[in-house]
């Protein structure tokens, strides 16, 4: 399944991943492709909310800390790759075992670990729209039918984003 949905703001990226954040469950696994400042800890600031992540804990991208772990409806792990130069790096992190957990983990720069990246995935690409700085395309991609709810709402709700 795959579909793209345009966001017009911040707020709009957030509630789109505070839509999504009502379809996960235990164990899913979001990796995030995109540029730098193209809305990436933005969605996953919307799907914190969504979570009921405590709005005293500020969702910030972890790129010095390289995961950052918030408390919520589910455990929210939310990981930045970007400055790992190998494979060997993510036994560092203990990606395997935040994969396993009981929470949901949301990866940006995703790439040096795609092989890891197994069960109820969705990809999110995003991309910028060059007609307005604003505007922000993101398309979902999974091959998980659980995931089948939030595209036929993404189908149905495209419009208010």
């Amino acid at each position: 399944m795959t579909d793209t949905v345009q966001t017009h703001g911040p707020e709009a990226t957030q509630r789109l991943g505070e839509s999504l954040a009502e379809y996960l469950l235990p164990g899913d696994c979001i990796p995030l492709i995109g540029e730098m400042g193209c809305g990436k800890t933005c969605f996953v600031q919307g799907i914190a909310r969504g979570l009921c992540v405590p709005e005293t804990m500020p969702v910030n991208s972890p790129s010095f800390t390289l995961v950052n772990r918030y408390p919520g409806r589910l455990m929210l792990f939310h990981v930045d790759l970007y400055r790992l130069n190998s494979p060997d790096q993510l036994d560092d992190i203990e990606l395997d075992e935040l994969i396993r957990s009981d929470g949901v983990i949301l990866i940006e720069w995703p790439a040096i670990a795609a092989d890891k990246l197994t069960g109820a995935v969705m990809w999110i690409e995003f991309a910028w729209d060059m007609t307005h700085e604003m505007v922000r395309r993101l398309t979902f991609r999974s091959d998980c039918h659980r995931f089948k709810p939030f595209f036929e709402e993404l189908r149905r709700d495209c419009a208010g984003y």
